[in-house]
C-alpha cells in the first residue's frame, strides 16, 4: 500500500493506493504521477 500525504503543519492523507506485489525501488513522482515498481510491474498513478 502507498499512501500520499501532503506537505505542511498538519497531516493530511491525500491518497492511498494498493498494487499487487512487492514493492522494489522508492517511488518516483514525475510530470504529476507516481511510479511505482514492483517484480511483475511499473504502475503509474495520477488523475485523468
Amino acid at each position: 500500500m502507498t499512501t500520499v500525504v501532503q506537505a505542511g503543519p498538519a497531516f493530511k492523507v491525500l491518497g492511498v493506493s494498493r498494487v499487487e506485489g512487492y514493492t522494489l525501488a522508492s517511488p518516483v513522482a514525475v510530470g504529476g504521477e507516481l511510479y511505482i515498481r514492483t517484480g511483475e510491474a511499473l504502475y503509474a498513478i495520477g488523475k485523468r
